[in-house]
């Protein structure tokens, strides 16, 4: 085999691997909900020349064609984690709700799946996630952990939170939420 052959086949080998990624990241955009584009260039001059007036009807105009339904979304929840009346939550099945409600955050916030995975052990629900150890920083905890118990505290929810180091991974923090019921 001469040199430009295998510089072919080194370069089929990557474009198959690139493709791979493509599929993979593809694929974690779809499950994961996550796909929306920062800035769409075709409004760039319309923000730019528009930005400092205080036309509340251009901003709203703005806004309806730049933001997408991921980013409201994410915009809706916030509102109701940093809300100050509590929530309706009596039972086993509104807990699960509000946790999958803030499924979008984990994957803001890089936890561990993006869904949070329960258990029931006898009269006890059992809601985990972990995070990275390099991620479990005093931002996480002001702008995640602390909204989410102060939400649970203001709807009357009683429940416990505990986080563990991983003794099989070094670098997890697992997130537990204990709620008697």
């Amino acid at each position: 085999m001469n040199t430009t052959e295998k510089s072919k086949e080194l370069t089929l080998e990557e474009l198959d691997l690139l493709k791979k990624e493509k599929y993979i990241d593809h694929f974690q955009q779809i499950t994961m909900n996550n796909v929306y584009s920062r800035s769409k260039p075709l409004y760039d001059k319309l923000i730019w020349d528009n930005i400092d007036r205080a036309d509340d009807t251009m901003i709203h105009y703005l806004n309806d064609k730049i933001v997408d339904t991921y980013r409201m979304k994410l915009n809706l929840i916030y509102n109701l984690l940093y809300s100050i009346e509590g929530l309706p939550i009596t039972n086993k099945k509104d807990i699960l709700k509000l946790f999958n409600i803030f499924a979008p955050l984990s994957n803001e916030f890089d936890l561990g799946s993006y869904r949070w995975s329960n258990k029931m052990v006898g009269d006890r629900l059992y809601i985990q996630n972990s995070v990275l150890k390099v991620d479990f920083t005093d931002h996480f905890k002001k702008f995640f952990l602390n909204p989410i118990k102060k939400l649970l505290v203001s709807s009357g929810v009683n429940f416990k939170f505990y986080n563990f180091k991983s003794t099989r991974f070094q670098r997890n923090i697992d997130l537990v939420f204990v709620f008697d019921l």
